[in-house]
């Protein structure tokens, strides 16, 4: 396997600093149960339902006061309520994970995973605990920067931007996670699955927040209003990776944890 510890400026784990367990997190606005329809294609994973934050019960006003958004970006109609529910729901999760000094795999609803997501990570678990955060898929409606183990920069338009369930269900048939490699992460737009450690839950918390309308670099004309837009402001500063090929995929369009703002803003 690739040197990993170069291309993401980790230090190898002794065996004593290895964690003993991690746990796996779906987000979905309902209290849904196991066997609902949104959650039977997880079936394959032993996951806890975390009850997304409604964003239709958020006050504006105590998102500036508890540190999740600016003053200005409150009185901004880039900030829907579907965005700031969604940026409460992974932060408190990260919250947990630092709290309890827990790794998380960590799901939207309306995600595919591939059925072997979890002895993939169990196989990985050295690599993954000695990182910040893995995004095991990314929202393929948004162009997409990585870093290949061989040190090749690249920039991905993906076709097609919106998979429908049978695309998805092929692509991960055809994935072996044996042939799986990690990629240096700059720039991933969506949180659909990923895995974080304490350390990388910490300076999200730290570096992300609060979400803004500040125009500052890299990618100055993406403006920071939402969890994944911020994040790309930092990827490049942390041990942040990215699967290749993708461990999960989403159509970008069923989530019931975020409205997403026009799609034409860049």
């Amino acid at each position: 396997r690739p040197n990993y510890n170069i291309l993401l400026g980790t230090t190898p784990l002794k065996p004593k600093q290895m964690p003993r367990a991690w746990r796996t997190f779906v987000i979905a606005m309902d209290q849904e149960a196991k066997d609902s329809d949104p959650l039977k294609k997880q079936s394959h994973l032993d996951f806890e339902v975390f009850n997304a934050v409604n964003g239709k019960n958020l006050n504006f006003k105590e998102l500036v006061s508890n540190g999740l958004v600016t003053e200005e970006l409150s009185t901004s109609p880039l900030l829907t309520k579907g965005t700031a529910g969604c940026a409460e729901s992974h932060r408190s999760l990260w919250r947990k994970s630092v709290n309890e000094n827990i790794s998380l795999l960590i799901l939207e609803d309306d995600c595919y995973t591939h059925p072997g997501i979890e002895p993939f990570i169990n196989a990985r678990l050295q690599t993954l605990s000695s990182i910040d955060i893995c995004l095991l898929g990314v929202n393929t409606d948004v162009d997409f920067h990585s870093i290949s183990p061989q040190g090749l920069a690249s920039i991905t338009i993906f076709m097609p931007k919106y998979p429908r369930e049978e695309w998805i269900k092929n692509a991960l048939q055809r994935t072996k996670p044996t042939a799986v490699t990690f990629h240096k992460l700059l720039r991933g737009a969506g949180f659909c699955t990923y895995f974080i450690t304490p350390k990388g839950a910490s300076k999200m918390l730290a570096q992300i927040f609060p979400l803004s309308l500040e125009e500052r670099d890299p990618y100055r004309t993406i403006l920071p209003f939402s969890t994944d837009r911020s994040a790309s402001k930092v990827y490049r500063d942390i041990a942040a990776a990215v699967c290749q090929p993708f461990m999960a995929y989403t159509p970008n369009t069923d989530s019931s944890t975020v409205m997403r703002p026009n799609k034409n803003i860049q």
